[in-house]
């Protein structure tokens, strides 16, 4: 039991036995079970709100989806890349927190307390499960901002879901041009859970743009790596038609964050997506960037996209 937890402990043995004396016991007795209740939980709901992120898991159509929301302002829902859940993107969203902003992370099925069918579903699967998020914590429009694979999903629901979405946020604006077969190979490599050490720094020296920091930026990202074989085999497959996701029709602003030195998913698909989306685009490329900007470049990631959404605001 925790301090706190002995300290309550201690103050119902003594409200008790005021109890037993018959002291104003209607009132006291209402005390006593809360303190109780208190003590025996552990204070889960207070270590949440101590901490500053509140979890939980929504039901969708036979799917639960577990989010994690952070922060108060406008919502800036948030999606992870391929094999990984969105434990990585927290210290981004820790950033937007900070700026004024509710950072809400959403789990795909399958990763981390998401469950639901793996197998026949598409990016609009993907994209309702966020929309019941949503609808369930009672957001009105929302910015949505996906990473990679995020992204496509991400672009998915701005196209089924126009009247919710605000604006779009990738990192980078993957989907159309591919990697290189050799790098996609070991990229891949790298999320199998046999894969050796050896093969996982080949992979990340293709995901970051300094091969030097490949190691620093692999800690911050293993723990969010998905090991589950069934899960992973639904994320290398479940895809929808390009034109459904690609360049979505509709007011909605883009802001598009391309690391120059991503060969995961190369800067030709960032300008591709900038020219066929013209003024509703804005293209910040980072020099240094590789596939992973949101944990090498936190800071000019964050602030390209507070830089963003207040000129959003600042419009008429």
């Amino acid at each position: 039991m925790s301090a706190i937890g002995t300290i309550l402990a201690e103050e119902v043995d003594v409200l008790e036995w005021m109890l037993r004396n018959r002291m104003t016991k209607r009132i006291l007795g209402s005390v006593v079970s809360s303190a109780l209740m208190l003590a025996t939980t552990g204070f889960s709901q207070m270590d949440a709100k101590a901490s500053g992120v509140v979890t939980d898991v929504v039901e969708v159509d036979g799917a639960r989806i577990e989010y994690f929301s952070q922060g108060r302002g406008e919502a800036i829902v948030m999606l992870s890349g391929r094999g990984l859940n969105v434990g990585y993107l927290e210290p981004l969203a820790a950033e937007l927190a900070k700026a004024g902003y509710r950072a809400i992370r959403i789990n795909r099925r399958g990763a981390g307390k998401s469950t639901g069918q793996l197998t026949d579903i598409t990016y609009h699967t993907h994209a309702k499960d966020v929309s019941g998020v949503v609808l369930a914590l009672g957001l009105k429009r929302v910015d949505i901002l996906g990473q990679a694979l995020g992204g496509r999903i991400a672009r998915t629901f701005a196209a089924d879901y126009p009247s919710v979405t605000r604006s779009v946020i990738l990192v980078p604006g993957a989907g159309l041009i591919e990697a290189a077969p050799d790098e996609a190979k070991a990229m891949k490599a790298m999320f199998n859970p046999e894969a050796t050490q050896a093969e996982i720094m080949t992979g990340m020296s293709y995901m970051v743009g300094d091969p030097e920091d490949r190691e620093r930026v692999w800690k911050i990202v293993q723990p969010s790596s998905i090991t589950d074989p069934a899960t992973l085999k639904s994320e290398s497959t479940t895809t929808a038609p390009l034109a459904d996701w690609w360049a979505p029709q509709g007011p909605m602003p883009y802001l598009v964050i391309q690391g120059l030195k991503d060969r995961s998913a190369p800067p030709e698909n960032s300008r591709k997506l900038k020219q066929e989306l013209g003024a509703r685009a804005t293209l910040v490329e980072l020099p240094d960037a590789g596939h992973l900007a949101p944990v090498e470049y936190p800071n000019e990631v964050s602030a390209a996209i507070v830089t963003f959404l207040k000129r959003q605001e600042a419009r008429p």
